[in-house]
């Protein structure tokens, strides 16, 4: 059978493994620890996105030895998957004046022409995304415009000569 400590800190009673004793204004656990106190988080540590020093230089010295950017690749992706979705159009189209051509139309013809439009959607698709992944390293947000009206004097409009007052 094991002996439990006992410990001078506690008050007289034995508390139970869970409690928290407070005994001459300190807190402790029941196993007579004492509870560190909370310090208060200021706004320290990096920023969310910043980049380390060893980070950019890492990246630097990628890019220098003729590494690939991410916005390379999605450029490539982007170029790469609406040419194909341009060749699928116009395999189509050549298909399709093929048939016209000799004016019969077989479920053959149909099943290429499924498979055909859904090449080019798919190219499309992949092409696009890779455009939107893109646009925040080309293009800066635009930043909402506010119209404040000043005083008493009317607000211009002018739309290619045209004067509207507001």
């Amino acid at each position: 059978m094991r002996k439990s400590k006992s410990n001078a800190k506690f008050p007289p009673g034995q508390p139970s493994k869970d409690e928290i004793v407070e005994a001459r204004g300190q807190r402790f656990f029941s196993n007579g620890t004492p509870i560190p106190e909370k310090k208060p988080k200021g706004p320290g540590g990096r920023p969310m996105g910043a980049v380390s020093k060893m980070s950019r230089t890492a990246a630097d010295r990628y890019v220098e030895e003729g590494g690939l950017l991410p916005i390379d690749v999605m450029g490539e992706n982007m170029r790469f998957f609406f040419v194909e979705g341009t060749k699928f159009a116009k395999q189509l189209l050549s298909m399709l004046d093929e048939a016209r051509a000799q004016g019969v139309i077989t479920p053959a013809h149909i099943a290429e022409v499924t498979r055909l439009l859904n090449a080019i959607h798919r190219a499309r698709v992949v092409s696009q995304q890779c455009a939107v992944d893109m646009a925040p390293y080309l293009h800066a947000r635009l930043a909402s415009i506010t119209v404040k009206n000043e005083g008493e004097a009317p607000l211009l409009i002018e739309y290619a000569g045209i004067e509207a007052g507001v």
